[in-house]
C-alpha cells in the first residue's frame, strides 16, 4: 500500500509538514485529526499527487488504485445521473458501452465477426463485472438519497450538496485500494451518514478520511492520525481512544520536561556558585555543557507540546424570562404548493431544547421558516408566546451577510452594546484568530461566513434561539464550545443538524418528520426516540430504511401529495394523530413539570413543612395525570395500529 517519507510543506515561514514518515496498511481505516490549518488537506493532496511536497516522496504500487473525494462536482457531466455515476469507474463503464454496441451493430447487420466481437466484449465484460455497473450504480445512488425518477434527470438541475454526493457515488464505485475523503459527510443527513458509515465498514480497501463528525470518527476509524507542529503521531481506535491515549503522553512528556528542566536549573545553579573558585572551575564548565544539553533537549521535546488547545466557554446573553408557552400550533400543515406533513399539534415550552431530524426533503428548513413567520402555514396556526424574544440562524449566512462587513464588524452590528475585545474573543473561539476578524466577509469561505453568522446569534439577546445546521464547517473544539453554550441557555432553542454528538449533547425533546408525512415529539435524545419508535409504531427516520426508500426530489424541500386509502379513512387516521401528538406534548409538558417540583422539593429545608407538604400534593397530581396520559396514549396508538393494519 502507499507509503510516504520524509514529507515536508512550507507555506511562508511556517512548516506544516515537517519531516513525515507513515505507511499506510491495506484494511485499515484511517482518521485524519488536528486543529484547523494543522494541514490535514494539504497531506492528502500531497498523498492523491494533487500537490507537490517540498520534500520527501510518496511510494504508490502500480497496481493500487487511488480514489479522492474532489472539493468541487464535475463542472460538465454526462447527460443523466445514471450516466454520471457510471462514469466514476471508467474501465468498467468503457466495457459495459463497448459490449451494448457490439450487440447492437449485431442486432443492425448481423455476421459472424459481429457476433464473435460481442461475444468476446461480453465475455471480458462478464470477468470484469462490467454487467453488474448499472445495478451498482442504482444501489449507491439510493443509499445516498437519490430516488427513481432522479436517477434519469441531469445531474445540472441539482444543488451543489447533491452533485457532490454523486461524486461520493462516482468514487465509491470505482472499486478503489486507498480511498481518500475530505469532510465526506458534510453534505449528508443523518440517515445517509449511517448509511455511509456502514459502507464504508465493509470497504475492503485502505481509508484515510479527514471529519469534524465525532461519532464518525469513533464508529468508523480503526486507526487515529494526529496532526500536530508539522508532525504526525498514530494511535489505535476511534477519537475518543486517541484522546485518552494523547492526554496520557502529554502527562508524560510534560512530566519528562519538568524533570529535565529541574535538572538544567540545578546544573546551571552548580556552575554559578562554583564557577569562580580555582579548584571547581573545570567542573563547574562542565555542568554548564551538561545544562546546555538539557535546555536543548527541552526546547525540542517543548516544540511537539501543544501550544494550548482552545478551551474558551461563551456564554449566549439571555433577554429576559418567556412566558412558559413559548410556540404553540394548531392543526399545522406546512410546505410549499403540497403539503409535508398531516396536520399536527405542537406545543413547545420554556427551556426545551428541540432537535428537528429527518430525511433531505422531508422539510426540515421549510418547518423552522414556518415556525418563525418567514412562511405562512399551509393550515392551522402558530401562536408565539408572551415575551418571546426570537434569533434566527439561516443554513445560508451568505444571504444574510453585508459583503463589505469584517466578522468583527458584522458582531458588533448584531451587537451594539457589545466592546470588541469581547467580540474578538467570540470570533476566536469559532475559529477566527489574529488579523482574520478584519478581512472582509465578501473573501470568505461558505463555511467562514457561517462561523461568522453563528457568533452574530451568539453575541445577540435572545430567549428563543432558531438554529438551521449551525454546526456545518466548525472542527470539534467549536462545536463543543457551541453546545456547552447551549447547555448553558435558559432559554428555548430548536435547531435542526445531523452531527450526532451536538444533537446528543443539547436536547431535551426530538421533533421527527418523515417523507411519508407523519410528525411526532418524543422526550429525551436520539437514543430514547429510538426506542420510542420500536415502542410507538413510528417511523425511525434514523434506520438505513429510511434513507433509501423514503427519499424523493432532493435539493429543495418538496414533497408529493399525501397519498391515503380513502377521504374518511385519511381524515379519521388524521384525528388519532392530531389527538396522539396533544397527548404527547401534554406528557412532555408534565415530565417538565414533575422535574420540577421534584427539584423543588428536595431543596426544601426541615422546616418548610407547609410548603413541602403543598409540593407533595403537587407531585402526587403530576404523577395522577401522567398516568391518565399514558393509558390515553396507549388506547390512541392501538387504534392507529389497528387502522395501519
Amino acid at each position: 500500500m502507499i507509503r510516504i517519507t520524509g514529507i515536508t510543506k512550507t507555506f511562508g515561514v511556517k512548516r506544516v509538514l515537517d519531516n513525515i514518515d507513515f505507511h499506510f496498511v491495506p484494511g485499515q481505516r484511517y482518521g485524519l485529526v488536528g486543529a484547523n490549518g494543522a494541514g490535514k488537506s494539504t497531506l492528502l493532496n500531497i498523498i492523491t499527487g494533487l500537490e507537490e511536497p517540498d520534500g520527501g516522496e510518496v511510494v504508490r504500487p502500480k497496481q493500487c488504485r487511488v480514489s479522492y473525494l474532489p472539493q468541487y462536482p464535475n463542472p460538465q457531466p454526462r447527460t443523466t445521473v445514471l450516466d454520471e455515476c457510471m462514469s466514476g469507474d471508467q474501465h468498467r463503464d468503457e466495457l459495459r458501452r463497448g459490449m451494448l454496441s457490439a450487440g447492437d451493430a449485431m442486432a443492425h447487420c448481423y455476421s459472424i465477426q459481429a457476433q464473435e466481437k460481442f461475444e468476446t466484449l461480453q465475455a471480458l465484460a462478464r470477468h470484469e463485472d462490467a454487467h453488474l455497473l448499472d445495478a451498482e450504480a442504482h444501489g449507491l445512488l439510493s443509499g445516498l438519497g437519490f430516488s427513481a425518477l432522479d436517477i434519469g434527470r441531469s445531474p445540472l438541475e441539482f444543488s451543489g450538496g447533491w452533485r457532490m454526493r454523486l461524486e461520493l457515488a462516482k468514487i465509491l464505485l470505482s472499486r478503489p485500494d486507498f480511498l481518500v475523503l475530505d469532510e465526506p459527510t458534510n453534505h449528508l443527513d443523518l440517515p445517509t451518514i449511517l448509511w455511509f458509515e456502514s459502507k464504508m465498514i465493509q470497504f475492503a480497501g485502505c481509508l484515510l478520511y479527514v471529519s469534524h463528525d465525532r461519532a464518525l470518527l469513533n464508529r468508523l476509524s480503526t486507526q487515529t492520525l494526529h496532526l500536530r507542529a508539522g508532525r504526525m503521531a498514530c494511535y489505535p481506535g476511534g477519537f475518543d481512544r486517541f484522546l485518552e491515549l494523547s492526554a496520557q503522553q502529554d502527562e508524560q512528556r510534560a512530566r519528562q520536561i519538568q524533570r529535565v528542566s529541574s535538572e538544567a536549573q540545578r546544573l546551571e545553579d552548580f556552575a554559578k556558585r562554583f564557577g569562580a573558585k580555582a579548584t571547581m572551575a573545570s567542573r563547574a564548565k562542565s555542568k554548564l555543557r551538561m545544562a546546555e544539553r538539557l535546555r536543548e533537549l527541552e526546547t525540542e521535546w517543548s516544540e511537539g507540546q501543544p501550544a494550548g488547545d482552545r478551551s474558551i466557554a461563551i456564554r449566549i446573553p439571555e433577554a429576559p424570562p418567556s412566558g412558559r408557552t413559548v410556540l404553540r400550533c394548531a392543526g399545522l400543515c406546512f410546505g410549499h404548493d403540497s403539503p409535508l406533513t398531516e396536520s399536527f399539534d405542537l406545543t413547545i415550552e420554556r427551556g426545551m431544547k428541540v432537535a428537528i431530524i429527518g430525511p433531505n426533503g422531508a422539510g426540515k428548513s421549510t418547518l423552522l421558516r414556518t415556525l418563525i413567520g418567514e412562511r405562512p402555514p399551509l393550515a392551522g396556526s402558530i401562536e408565539q408566546g408572551r415575551d418571546v424574544v426570537l434569533s434566527y440562524f439561516a443554513q445560508e449566512q451568505a444571504e444574510v451577510l453585508v459583503p463589505t462587513w469584517t466578522p468583527l464588524k458584522a458582531v458588533l452590528d448584531a451587537t451594539p452594546q457589545a466592546d470588541p475585545r469581547t467580540a474578538r474573543s467570540l470570533l476566536g473561539a469559532l475559529c477566527f484568530a489574529g488579523d482574520d476578524v478584519d478581512k472582509p466577509v465578501s473573501v470568505l469561505s461558505g463555511g467562514e461566513k457561517n462561523r461568522v453568522g453563528l457568533a452574530r446569534l451568539l453575541s445577540g439577546s435572545a430567549n428563543l434561539l432558531v438554529l438551521d445546521e449551525p454546526t456545518n464547517h466548525l472542527d470539534m473544539p467549536s462545536v463543543e464550545v457551541l453546545s456547552q453554550a447551549l447547555g448553558q441557555f435558559s432559554g428555548t432553542a430548536l435547531f435542526v443538524s445531523h452531527n450526532r454528538d451536538f444533537i446528543e449533547s443539547v436536547c431535551t425533546h426530538v421533533l421527527a418528520v418523515t417523507r411519508c408525512g407523519r410528525a411526532g415529539f418524543f422526550i429525551g435524545g436520539l437514543d430514547d426516540y429510538q426506542r420510542s419508535c420500536q415502542r410507538m409504531g413510528f417511523p425511525d427516520v434514523l434506520g438505513s430504511d429510511v434513507s433509501s426508500s423514503t427519499v424523493g426530489t432532493p435539493g429543495k424541500d418538496q414533497s408529493a401529495p399525501l397519498v391515503q386509502p380513502s377521504p374518511a379513512r385519511r381524515g379519521e387516521a388524521a384525528l388519532l394523530r392530531k389527538e396522539l401528538t396533544r397527548v404527547e406534548s401534554r406528557l412532555a409538558a408534565l415530565e417538565l413539570e414533575k422535574r420540577d417540583v421534584e427539584a423543588k422539593l428536595a431543596a426544601c429545608s426541615h422546616g418548610e413543612y407547609q410548603r413541602a407538604q403543598a409540593l407533595g400534593a403537587d407531585l402526587t397530581r403530576v404523577t395522577s395525570e401522567q398516568s391518565v396520559c399514558e393509558e390515553k396514549w396507549l388506547e390512541l396508538q392501538e387504534r392507529l395500529e389497528t387502522m395501519d393494519r
